[in-house]
């Protein structure tokens, strides 16, 4: 099946700490909830035999959690909308988070989440700018760069499913000047609705990016305001 690849990415302000972003995803629900197209989500159980085979889920992750999220398709602006139901795994590891999703029409997604060094994701094609954003087709019987074969993640780590609390050790500095979160995707999908995920899924996952930023520096000032009123 044909596929799209995606580099997409959001520089983190000198004020928002690189591992505090790095937490954020770990906790899964600050990539669903900035959503622009989210109806609503519910945790559900992992089921190993939907990932075991997968390659995308490697040795290196931990805490698996699986989502089912229901999103609102607009058909026709203003008139006609429609819901579809979107069941997702997501895996984190150190410095970030990958996702698998199964959307309607044989649309599938492959998704990674990370805080880098600015520039570093330029390596999949992405240009240096504030907001960079960059995809291609490509045959569907070839591998996306962003994801090379990987070691398929093993039944008995799948089957731990502990809650998603971030880790408490850091290599991040202090500060986010020079840092960017990213995310590496490919999309799989038909012809016929290539135009319109190639339109809607940069519109809406740069959106996410900068949402996840955003999130971050409003907890950080709760808890700075909540320091001082103590």
């Amino acid at each position: 099946m044909p596929f799209l690849t995606f580099n997409l990415s959001y520089p983190l302000p000198a004020n928002c700490q690189p591992q505090r972003v790095v937490d954020a995803l770990h906790r899964y629900e600050p990539l669903i909830t900035p959503n622009p197209y989210l109806e609503s989500f519910r945790r559900r159980p992992v089921d190993v035999a939907e990932i075991v085979d997968d390659p995308f889920f490697r040795e290196d992750g931990h805490a698996l959690a699986a989502f089912e999220i229901v999103d609102r398709i607009v058909l026709v602006p203003g008139v006609a909308t429609k819901q579809v139901v979107i069941p997702c795994v997501m895996q984190r590891f150190e410095g970030g988070v990958r996702c698998r999703s199964l959307a309607a029409g044989g649309v599938r997604v492959w998704s990674t989440w990370k805080v880098v060094p600015a520039g570093q994701s330029q390596a999949a094609g992405s240009a240096p700018s504030k907001r960079k954003s960059r995809s291609s087709s490509r045959d569907g019987g070839r591998r996306s760069q962003s994801n090379p074969p990987q070691a398929p993640v093993s039944a008995v780590t799948a089957a731990s499913t502990p809650p998603a609390t971030p880790p408490t050790a850091s290599a991040f500095p202090e500060s986010g000047a020079g840092y960017e979160i990213v995310e590496e995707a490919r999309v799989e999908c038909g012809s016929l609705v290539k135009p319109f995920v190639s339109r809607s899924f940069k519109e809406a996952h740069i959106a996410i990016l900068e949402k996840v930023v955003e999130g971050v520096l409003a907890q950080a000032e709760r808890e700075k305001m909540s320091y001082v009123y103590m």
